[in-house]
C-alpha cells in the first residue's frame, strides 16, 4: 500500500523477478522505499535511547538503507573490521563528520585470520596493530575490542568463536596494556577539533541499489548484496586530498556560498561524482550547487533510476554540464593537502591553527579479510618524502616508517613536530594455510 501510494504502480507482480536483469528500475524503487522504513527504525532507536539519557551507538553496516543517513542518526556511528575492510569505515566516519559527531567507533579485530575461529589464542599484537592503524587512517577514533569471552574468576577456558582472545592465557596478554595505551593515545589525537575536508565524493548509492546481487566471488555466506557498500573506495586520483563521502540528503542540507559547500564543520570545495545513476532530486541539487560556484567533476553520463522518469531530466543535465565549474576531468583549484610519491594512507584533524596528521604504516594499506598470520612481519624501513600544503604554509617532511610503526605529526604556523606514539610490538611469526584449505566463509560457485 505504501509502495502504490508513492510510485503509483503495484510492485507485487515483479517481486519474484526484482533481482533479475531488466528489472533494475523496479529494484531501485523497492530499495528506496525499504530504506526510508529502515531510517525510521534508526531514528526511533536513537530517540528512544536519548529519552532515557543514553547515547545511541550502532552499526548500520549490512542494512538495506541509505547508509550515510542511517549512520548520521546515531550518536556514535560504529564501523567494523575485519569482516568489513578498513576502507568501509570511511563511511561511518563521513556520517559522523557531516552530522557533527566527534566519536566514530569500530568493532575491531573480528575474525582476524578468518571465520570463525582461526588461530584462536595465538593472535599476534603486531597483526592487530596493522588493523588498528588502517582503521585510524579511515576515520575511526575509538576502538571497541571484539572481544572478551566471559570466564569465571581464576579461569580462562572459554573462547568466543568470532573474536581474538584477551584472557590471561592468550598470546595477546603480555602486550595488552601497552597496546591499549597506544590505541588510547592515537584515539585522543584523532578526536581533536574536527576532520579536515576538501573534496566530497558522492557515495554511489543509487548504482548499488540497482546492481542488486554481487557475483559469487565477492560474496560471503552472510553477505550478497551490493547495497552493503563493501567494495567502495576513494578514487586513486584523489590521493593526497582528504576526501569524504557524501549523499544526496547532505548535499541538500548544506549551504553553498562563494563556491564552498558548508555542512556543519565540514567545508567542501569540490564534489567528485563517479556513478552511473543519481536520483532526480539529487540532480536538481547538483544544478543548484553548480550555479552557486561549487566545482563538480562528473566522470560518467548520469542516468535516472526508477520506473517513473522525469521529462526534464535531459534539459537539467544539459544545463549542469554546461556550467563552467563542471567537468569530466578532475581539476581542483587548490593544491592537495599532501603531495609526493607513494603517499601513505592518512587522517587529518584541525584544531584552531593546528593540523594533526596520522600517517598509517604503509603496510596497513589495502589489507583484506582474512589477515595472514604474521602479515605484519617486516624488517624494512620505508621512507616517504612529502610536501604538506596547509593554509599559507608548505612543509617539506621526510617520513621514516620503522617495522610495525605509524607516525603522528602536528603542523602549525610554519612549524611541525613529531608526536611520540611509542609502541613496538614483538616481531610476529609467519604461517600460511595449506594448499587444500577450504575457506568456510566463501560462497561456493
Amino acid at each position: 500500500e505504501d509502495f502504490l501510494s508513492r510510485y503509483n504502480y503495484d510492485i507485487s507482480p515483479f517481486m519474484d523477478s526484482v533481482y533479475s536483469s531488466g528489472y533494475e528500475d523496479y529494484l531501485y524503487d523497492y530499495m528506496k522505499l525499504v530504506s526510508d522504513k529502515v531510517l525510521r527504525f534508526y531514528a526511533d532507536f536513537d530517540s528512544c535511547l536519548n529519552s532515557a539519557g543514553i547515547l545511541s551507538r550502532g552499526q548500520c553496516s549490512g542494512a538495506p538503507v541509505d547508509i550515510i543517513s542511517a549512520y548520521s542518526l546515531l550518536d556514535i556511528p560504529e564501523g567494523e573490521s575485519m569482516l568489513y575492510e578498513p576502507e568501509f569505515n570511511s563511511i561511518p566516519a563521513a556520517a559522523a563528520a557531516l552530522s557533527n559527531k566527534n566519536i566514530v567507533s569500530a568493532e575491531t579485530f573480528t575474525c582476524l585470520y578468518g571465520w570463525p575461529r582461526n588461530y584462536i589464542r595465538q593472535e599476534q599484537t603486531a597483526d592487530l596493530k596493522l588493523v588498528a592503524d588502517a582503521l585510524f587512517a579511515n576515520g575511526i577514533n575509538h576502538i571497541v575490542w571484539h572481544g572478551k569471552a566471559h570466564n569465571h574468576a581464576g579461569q580462562d577456558t572459554t573462547n568466543f568463536y568470532a573474536s581474538v582472545h584477551l584472557g590471561d592465557s592468550g598470546n595477546l596478554f603480555k602486550e595488552l596494556k601497552e597496546f591499549n595505551s597506544y590505541l588510547e593515545t592515537v584515539s585522543h589525537y584523532m578526536k581533536k577539533g574536527s576532520v579536515y575536508t576538501d573534496v566530497a565524493v558522492y557515495l554511489p548509492l543509487e548504482e548499488a541499489w540497482i546492481k542488486g546481487i554481487m557475483p559469487p566471488e565477492k560474496q560471503f555466506i552472510w553477505a550478497w548484496g551490493y547495497y552493503e557498500m563493501r567494495y567502495i573506495y576513494f578514487p586513486e586520483e584523489l590521493k593526497g586530498f582528504h576526501p569524504i563521502w557524501i549523499n544526496g540528503s547532505y548535499l541538500k542540507e548544506g549551504h553553498c556560498a562563494d563556491g564552498v559547500l558548508k555542512i556543519g564543520d565540514v567545508s567542501i570545495k569540490h564534489l567528485y561524482i563517479d556513478t552511473k545513476y543519481i536520483d532526480y532530486e539529487v540532480l536538481k541539487q547538483l544544478l543548484s550547487l553548480s550555479d552557486k560556484g561549487l566545482e563538480i567533476t562528473i566522470k560518467q553520463t548520469l542516468l535516472e533510476p526508477g520506473i517513473n522518469k522525469h521529462a526534464d531530466w535531459d534539459a537539467l543535465m544539459t544545463r549542469l554540464l554546461n556550467n563552467p565549474g563542471v567537468s569530466s576531468t578532475f581539476s581542483h583549484s587548490n593544491d592537495p593537502l599532501i603531495s609526493g610519491n607513494n603517499i601513505p594512507a592518512y587522517r587529518a584533524r584541525v584544531e584552531g591553527e593546528a593540523l594533526y596528521v596520522f600517517f598509517a604504516d604503509p603496510r596497513s594499506e589495502n589489507i583484506k579479510f582474512p589477515l595472514k598470520y604474521g602479515q605484519s612481519f617486516s624488517t624494512d624501513t620505508l621512507a616517504r618524502d612529502l610536501e604538506i600544503s596547509y593554509r599559507a604554509y608548505k612543509y617539506n617532511i621526510s617520513l621514516s616508517f620503522e617495522p610495525n610503526q605509524s607516525l603522528l605529526y602536528i603542523f602549525e604556523e610554519g612549524n611541525y613536530k613529531k608526536i611520540d606514539i611509542p609502541f613496538c610490538p614483538d616481531m610476529p611469526e609467519q604461517s600460511t594455510e595449506p594448499e587444500d584449505f577450504d575457506a568456510p566463509w566463501l560462497v561456493k560457485k
